[in-house]
């Protein structure tokens, strides 16, 4: 049963935390969300449906779902769709988040360009269980509110620039 809490934190309770991928052609078919979610996509290119909304959803994106709306991901035809899934039901009282969650409110759900923070972050909350340190929580955690802190920042357009990025690649 997906619903149950896999983790107990202070910024949220953890359903999910996958890296997925489904196969070209295939679906997750259509189900109601249970929790919030953040998809990251890696590769490949999806049609998601929220609600009565279609979007294609390619590499380097993300696509925020709210509690309580239909959806369904349909892998293109040309190659499979891998993504990262992160589940989870915030704690809306968390107080250095509160601000971003009651933004995330106002969205059923919403999708974006990564602002070039959110692939290494889940990269890194991804790994993080393999770690299996004493202080994985609090690492899930720091992951968790940088994921969601950034989401909300590529919503409203702030993040790495490419000439940065182009600079930060010529001093390799």
């Amino acid at each position: 049963d997906m619903s149950k809490v896999k983790l107990s934190l202070p910024v949220a309770d953890i359903h999910q935390i996958s890296e997925l991928s489904i196969m070209r052609g295939t679906e997750i078919e259509e189900h109601t969300q249970y929790c919030d979610e953040i998809t990251y996509a890696i590769s490949g290119t999806a049609i998601v449906y929220s609600g009565d909304d279609v979007c294609k959803l390619s590499a380097g994106q993300i696509h925020f779902i709210k509690k309580g709306v239909s959806h369904k991901i349909v892998a293109e035809n040309d190659e499979n769709f891998r993504y990262v899934c992160i589940g989870y039901t915030p704690r809306k009282n968390f107080a250095q988040l509160e601000h971003i969650f009651a933004e995330l409110d106002k969205y059923d759900h919403v999708e974006c360009s990564d602002n070039g923070n959110i692939r290494i972050l889940t990269e890194m909350l991804i790994n993080e269980p393999y770690v299996k340190s004493t202080d994985s929580d609090i690492m899930i955690t720091a992951y968790m509110i940088q994921i969601i802190t950034e989401t909300a920042r590529a919503l409203r357009g702030i993040g790495i620039t490419k000439p940065v990025f182009f600079l930060l690649q010529r001093l390799k």
